[in-house]
């Protein structure tokens, strides 16, 4: 699945094959699987322990301990079928699987994807969408109570945490996005241009890939340095008049660049890259 994962990445960025995964996720800014499955389940226990048992039945099959106070309490459970033997009540909310097969539900295994909110702070935040029965108030958020937005950024807070370690070392170093970038935007083509010079495999002589690193790494334009992505965006000579021309405010490439904030600026310089054909298929 994460091979999968990885060609749809390649797919949406237009990047080469030789790419890393690290950057292969954060130019198509698709979360690694695993990270990924974590923050589905902690936001989908989040949001069932976050509803009233009257509002939902999932809510209503939870545990008896789950890390919520409701008011009023709803009903004990008891087993639809007496007289049948292999009938289980639900395990603890915290409680892990000890064999292969499932003796519970599921929404009990789903629900320890939510240890990581109960050791900031002790109790999960009383907050129902859905509206209410008639009769029935919904108790206001105490002190020490998460509410849902601080929830959903720690959960947030943890999925880039998981993935920043998965790829520790990694060569790409751009931060990991929380949105999809602005470039993408722009064409598939003009957009594909920047990803492949971002993610350090591209035409450029100096991003070769696994199949042309026995070609000179000299900018085929000035002939005076290396043509990195720096290079052919900031200093090369003979690209000088198209970037005043196209691009005059353009100073940096870094993470922090405005460049990468700013739709005006990537147009502009998409123009720039387009006038002299930077990181354009070479010809045969």
């Amino acid at each position: 699945m994460s091979s999968f994962w990885r060609k749809v990445g390649i797919w949406v960025t237009n990047c080469f094959h030789s790419l890393s995964y690290a950057a292969v996720h954060s130019e198509s800014c698709l979360p690694p699987i695993p990270p990924l499955l974590n923050f589905i389940q902690a936001k989908y226990a989040l949001r069932i322990t976050g509803t009233h048992p009257f509002c939902n039945p999932a809510s209503a099959r939870l545990p008896p301990n789950p890390p919520i106070h409701w008011s009023p309490s709803p009903p004990d459970r008891t087993s639809h079928f007496r007289n049948r033997k292999g009938i289980h009540l639900p395990r603890k909310w915290y409680s892990t699987s000890k064999t292969s097969a499932l003796t519970y539900l599921p929404v009990d295994k789903v629900l320890s994807r939510l240890m990581p909110l109960m050791c900031r702070k002790s109790l999960m935040p009383r907050y129902y969408k859905a509206a209410l029965p008639p009769g029935i108030d919904s108790p206001n958020l105490g002190e020490d109570d998460l509410t849902p937005n601080q929830a959903l950024e720690f959960l947030h807070s943890t999925l880039d945490a998981e993935w920043t370690d998965l790829y520790k070392g990694a060569s790409y170093k751009y931060p990991i996005p929380s949105k999809p970038h602005t470039f993408m935007r722009l064409g598939k083509f003009q957009a594909s241009r920047i990803h492949q010079m971002r993610s350090g495999k591209s035409y450029l002589a100096a991003q070769p890939t696994h199949y042309q690193q026995d070609q000179p790494t000299l900018c085929p334009a000035c002939e005076s340095e290396e043509e990195t992505f720096e290079h052919a965006a900031l200093n090369c000579p003979a690209r000088e008049h198209a970037r005043q021309t196209h691009c005059p405010d353009l100073s940096s490439i870094s993470h922090d660049s405005p460049l990468w904030t700013s739709f005006e600026l990537v147009q502009q310089f998409s123009r720039y890259i387009s006038h002299t054909r930077v990181n354009f298929p070479l010809k045969k």
